[in-house]
């Protein structure tokens, strides 16, 4: 529907008007009827019609002035001028204001009616047009938009990357004037792709492009949960660039909080000034930011400016504490994993800042005990789901109590879960057999013995095990011996003797015969095969 407002100091002439126009057939809603120029002027400023129909002589504003205030304030109506024989010369004038067609009184039916189908054909070719043009400019945008995009995946996920600028034009229709190049990757502690949280990352990039305005060129985009940034500038503007991305981290730090965000790092990579260098500097961008692991949080980080310990992953995660963990998880004891990982964040001075790739270590290290479980009680779907959730979180948060904190959370209401489908499956005393087996497996324990131990008589208990192991007890625990002698023979260079008491088994002829039965070729040729070297 298009809107309409009559402009004429003769009141016969408008209700003419209003009578004659076939205004429901065409689409047209008359809005106002106005009597002098500066009624209409004010009716057009309310309601922004699409049609004016106006009189050349009228009182305070004529026709012309209308017209020519109306489009000095930017409103686009088309104008139809009404006139009498006498003043028609004087109203031709106007034409040249941008007026599409005029009305010579007396005011005919037809005449009218032609003029405003004339005028509506007119306003729906503009409306098309307008919708073309914008349709256009959204693909276009888009277009542009998905190419930055694809820029920014390739960039950081490390694959090949236009060294040149005129394969980078090609590549991706972008350009960069300066000769100096340096990456960043800033990222909260949430996933800035996803859904709830676009907003948040949209304010950030408006005040990312708000903090590097003026000579200094910025292309950033979301990527890998947080967002990339392209800094391209001229040499010598190195520490302008580093007190601008201070700025940047500080208005990022107030916007998150506004979301409920608690933390925002920002990694740098170096400075390069060649393309075929920029993929190098989102390699350590995102380096920096991943190191708030144990440098902390709410910073701005260079890797290659930070200092670290020596120590290691399998210091943190000692054989001994890893072992702890696997009984916990036997046990499916939740409540004893926040023990576990209280014990282990207890540490030395000397832990401090440890590379960053020794606490992602200690993370993967402890999902493969956890893939090992879940395998082999049927939860590998179960285990898939939650790994991807745990890799995902784990990478936003900064600071070793934290990232502890996102891991044992993770895991222990994996392991509450677990324990409520397990109870279904495999009752506690057989739970609790299975992680006395796994602590005492060394020992020359028996059926008997672990019978005991879970006030069960043997035959209930034998009959019991194997209906929810699907194994007996003899074969569960030649299962874990075997495990243990593999890993012996893998890690150390002990001899076949010495593996067979740490087995459990005092013959190591009887340790060799069992082994090549379950593993189906003697433990020589199987430390021959997989032997990784003797463990520090």
């Amino acid at each position: 529907m298009y809107k309409a407002i009559i402009v004429d100091d003769e009141k016969k002439i408008c209700s003419l008007i209003l009578e004659l126009g076939d205004w429901e057939v065409l689409g047209i809603q008359v809005a106002a009827v106005c009597h002098d120029g500066e009624e209409g002027l004010r009716s057009i400023q309310e309601h922004r019609p699409d049609l004016v129909l106006t009189d050349v002589r009228m009182p305070v504003y004529d026709g012309l002035e209308l017209i020519k205030r109306t489009s000095e304030l930017g409103i686009p109506a088309a104008f139809v001028i009404i006139s009498g024989y006498k003043y028609f010369e004087y109203a031709y004038s106007a034409f040249k204001y941008g007026v599409v067609d005029y009305l010579l009184k007396p005011i005919d039916k037809e005449q009218l009616n032609e003029v405003l189908r004339k005028i509506v054909d007119m306003l729906e070719a503009r409306r098309h047009v307008a919708n073309t043009e914008d349709k256009l400019k959204r693909l276009n945008e888009n277009i542009e938009q998905s190419r930055r995009k694809k820029m920014f995946e390739d960039l950081f996920s490390g694959k090949s990357f236009p060294a040149t600028p005129e394969a980078l034009e090609e590549a991706y229709r972008k350009r960069f004037s300066r000769p100096a190049w340096q990456v960043f990757f800033l990222r909260t502690n949430r996933n800035l792709e996803q859904e709830g949280n676009l907003l948040l990352a949209q304010k950030i990039g408006e005040a990312a492009r708000q903090i590097f305005k003026g000579a200094d060129k910025l292309c950033a985009e979301p990527v890998l949960g947080g967002i990339g940034g392209i800094l391209n500038f001229d040499p010598g503007n190195e520490e302008k660039m580093k007190n601008r991305m201070e700025a940047l981290l500080m208005d990022a730090k107030e916007l998150a909080e506004m979301f409920g965000n608690t933390q925002v790092t920002i990694g740098l990579g170096g400075v390069v000034y060649s393309l075929a260098e920029l993929p190098e500097s989102a390699r350590l961008a995102i380096a920096s930011e991943r190191a708030k692991v144990t440098l902390g949080a709410n910073r701005v980080l260079e890797i290659e400016k930070a200092s670290f310990s020596a120590m290691r992953a399998d210091m943190i995660l000692t054989e001994k504490r890893r072992k702890e963990f696997t009984v916990l998880l036997e046990a499916m004891n939740p409540e004893g994993i926040a023990d576990w990982f209280s014990s282990l964040s207890q540490r030395p001075d000397r832990w401090k800042s440890p590379r960053p790739e020794e606490f992602f270590a200690i993370r993967d290290q402890l999902l493969q005990v956890l893939e090992t479980y879940t395998q082999s009680h049927d939860y590998t779907s179960q285990f898939l789901k939650f790994q991807e959730a745990l890799l995902e979180e784990s990478e936003y948060f900064g600071g070793m109590e934290e990232f502890l904190k996102v891991l044992e959370q993770h895991i222990r209401l994996f392991m509450i879960s677990l324990r409520s489908d397990l109870s279904s499956r495999e009752k506690l005393p057989i739970r609790l057999a299975k992680s006395y087996i796994n602590e005492h497996y060394n020992e020359p324990i028996t059926l008997e013995e672990v019978a005991e131990k879970v006030a069960l008589s043997p035959a209930y208990f034998s009959t019991n095990f194997k209906k929810f192991e699907k194994r007996t007890f003899t074969d569960y625990l030649t299962s874990v011996r075997m495990s243990a002698a593999k890993e012996l023979l893998c890690t150390t260079k002990k001899t076949n003797y010495e593996i067979a008491l740490s087995a459990g088994y005092t013959d190591d002829k009887y340790f060799c015969k069992v082994f090549k039965k379950e593993v189906g070729i003697r433990p020589g040729e199987y430390r021959k095969l997989y032997f990784k070297g003797e463990r520090a």
